[in-house]
């Protein structure tokens, strides 16, 4: 029977409070009645990991353990099969498991240690790295050694790092990862296949018939099982708002391995009566849960469009069939507080230094808890901040004591009315109240500008306090200045959190550990942050409106990674991390005529990017990419280009 794990009762009513959670019931029914389902949850409400523990939950990754068929040439001594059948039983016996899609690396690690901290289990980073060559003796091993210990129930793959074992039935695994295993397995039993038939060609027509194995089941249906993905009973797809060319690419090639699965399997149940010892018996029909984040759930739910299972006739005929409906789609939602969002009065020549000044502002002006969240286009701009941040940090102490020696006295306004924005139009901020006039002494300015602690300095010479929140429902009042700020609501620490898709697993685990409450963290993230992984008690975000994206020309065939402006579902993703915990702030450093120029959708990436690869991945899989079944089917210049 599958091991049961250890409830981890600590983390139960954090379960229970999720928003996803009034929702089980709802999810696990619809997928039992539906092939394909589509949830639409904003970020933050648990649905990444909550719906896998509710489907293994719900028996979704349940071993079956079907019984041979006795009776002719069935075995005297009484065990009720042959050899032959034994072998068949154990080929039969199919763990079960619930793989989940990740964009990116740390998304698919970090969760996965979540979800096995919440079931009480192994984390899946601190288990062996199991290599493909050496899996049987290592998975004997793990078993010897886990007899007394909780399952390993819970596991990720991702490039060059696997760490799933016979146990795991939770498995987080990269796009590319899944996408290796989808197209893989068609090359090699295309290349098997021809070697077959060139042996076959070779011999006597006495031969040719061998070629069918003994079980009935043709050349073709019997190598495709490899490709089908037949350890998976339910596939979710997290992430598909994103439209990255290999989530389009992984939609397609899910749609076409479950139908195919749902043909095999009525196959097996109409023309071979059912046959356990079948090699069919082995086919399952396929469950797929995509989740998006944002509201364009219905284009996901007409490409998923299907006969419900339940109405499938048991004829073969397809006269009497119902039309496809489309999938369902089910709603969570979050749990959002009010965000307080400011703009910037001018665009913005260098958002790395305005994250800066405005991160500074908010920690001296904000008294803790409060975590900030800054979005940046990449691991550049990120260590960039950082080291200038770690700078910085070391100036804190300085400046409390500062403050507390001369009550407030003489202290900068750090006021961040209207966020992070340019200033004068000549680019050279004014502090408060107080002006610039060229006849003024520069010596005398040097003179008092030295005895400013760099805070103050920064922040001086950096953001003004013109442009009003954006939305809200009253005007805020001007945040106090230094004069009346209390030092003691200022975290003496400032702690330094990057997290990109570079990262290592290990590097990543700042991030997401508990704030000193003597400490305000600061968590540096590319759009990674957006709705791939929910980071605690974030209360302020920074948002440079910016995100790393490849784009490809066809005419000149070249492909360049730079950043562009992200879409509007994108801007508010990236405000809604800041309402999670308590009432927020986000601070656009961008203007309010620049957000509403932006698209309000991203554009899918198969449709400005270079189709080079993923036509080489559907060749492989013997699939031609003119006539795949694309959900946005890009442009035949792209796809001639390609080749």
């Amino acid at each position: 029977p599958l091991p049961r794990p250890h409830v981890n009762h600590e983390l139960t009513a954090a379960r229970a409070a999720l928003p996803v959670a009034a929702g089980k019931d709802a999810i696990i029914a619809s997928l039992r009645q539906h092939d394909t389902i589509i949830v639409l949850g904003e970020t933050g409400s648990g649905k990444t990991t909550q719906i896998p523990q509710f489907l293994f939950e719900a028996g979704f990754a349940d071993d079956e353990l079907p019984p041979p068929r006795t009776g002719a040439g069935s075995s005297a001594n009484g065990s009720g099969s042959t050899v032959l059948q034994q072998q068949q039983q154990k080929r039969n016996t199919r763990p079960k498991i619930i793989a989940v899609t990740q964009p990116r690396r740390v998304a698919a690690t970090s969760l996965a240690s979540r979800i096995a901290a919440e079931m009480g289990c192994p984390d899946p980073a601190k288990q062996p790295l199991r290599s493909h060559a050496m899996a049987a003796k290592a998975n004997a091993k793990a078993r010897q050694a886990q007899q007394n210990k909780a399952p390993a129930l819970v596991g990720y793959s991702i490039r060059f790092d696997d760490r799933t074992g016979p146990e795991t039935r939770i498995k987080f695994m990269t796009d590319g990862w899944i996408l290796r295993e989808m197209v893989g397995p068609s090359l090699v039993a295309s290349k098997r296949a021809e070697k077959e038939a060139s042996i076959t060609n070779g011999k006597s027509s006495n031969d040719k018939g061998k070629g069918k194995h003994k079980e009935g089941v043709d050349n073709e249906d019997y190598s495709e099982l490899s490709s089908l993905l037949l350890s998976y009973a339910v596939i979710i797809i997290d992430g598909a708002h994103e439209r990255t060319l290999d989530t389009d690419l992984i939609l397609g090639l899910a749609k076409r391995i479950q139908a195919r699965r749902i043909e095999l399997r009525r196959k097996w149940l109409y023309t071979y009566n059912a046959d356990l010892n079948h090699p069919l018996a082995r086919v399952t029909e396929l469950k797929l849960v995509i989740m998006s984040a944002t509201l364009d759930a219905q284009a996901f739910s007409n490409f998923f469009a299907s006969t419900p299972p339940l109405s499938r006739s048991v004829s073969t005929s397809t006269s009497d069939k119902p039309a496809p409906a489309p999938a369902p789609i089910l709603y969570v939602e979050g749990r959002q507080h009010s965000v307080t969002l400011y703009h910037t009065p001018a665009p913005l020549q260098d958002w790395t230094d305005a994250a800066l000044r405005t991160i500074l502002q908010i920690h001296t002006s904000k008294p803790a808890p409060g975590d900030i969240l800054v979005f940046l286009t990449g691991q550049e701009e990120i260590e960039k901040l950082a080291a200038s941040l770690r700078t910085v940090a070391e100036w804190i102490p300085d400046w409390l004591e500062t403050r507390r020696t001369i009550g407030g006295e003489g202290g900068q306004s750090n006021g961040i009315q209207g966020g992070a924005d340019s200033g004068s139009e000549d680019g050279e901020d004014v502090p408060d109240g107080e002006t610039s006039e060229s006849g003024e002494d520069s010596s005398q300015e040097d003179e008092d500008q030295s005895k400013i602690n760099p805070i103050d300095r920064i922040i001086s010479n950096g953001l003004s306090k013109k442009s009003l929140p954006n939305g809200s429902a009253k005007t805020p009042t001007k945040p106090k200045s230094n004069k009346t700020l209390n030092p003691s609501n200022v975290p003496t620490e400032l702690l330094i959190a990057p997290i990109y898709a570079a990262l290592g697993s290990s590097a990543t685990i700042p991030v997401f550990a508990p704030t000193p409450s003597t400490a305000r963290k600061v968590v540096l993230a590319t759009n990674i942050a957006e709705t791939s992984v929910t980071i605690p008690n974030i209360v302020y975000v920074i948002d440079c409106g910016f995100a790393k994206e490849k784009t490809y020309s066809p005419e000149s065939g070249i492909e360049v990674l730079r950043a562009v402006p992200i879409s509007q579902g994108a801007a508010r993703q990236r405000m809604g991390r800041a309402g999670r915990v308590r009432e927020g702030e986000c601070y656009r450093l961008y203007t309010r005529e620049g957000f509403e120029g932006l698209d309000e959708v991203a554009v899918p990436e198969i449709l400005k990017t270079d189709l080079s690869a993923a036509a080489l991945q559907l060749y492989a899989a013997q699939l031609d990419p003119f006539h795949f079944d694309w959900m946005d089917a890009p442009e035949p210049v792209a796809l001639r280009a390609a080749l």
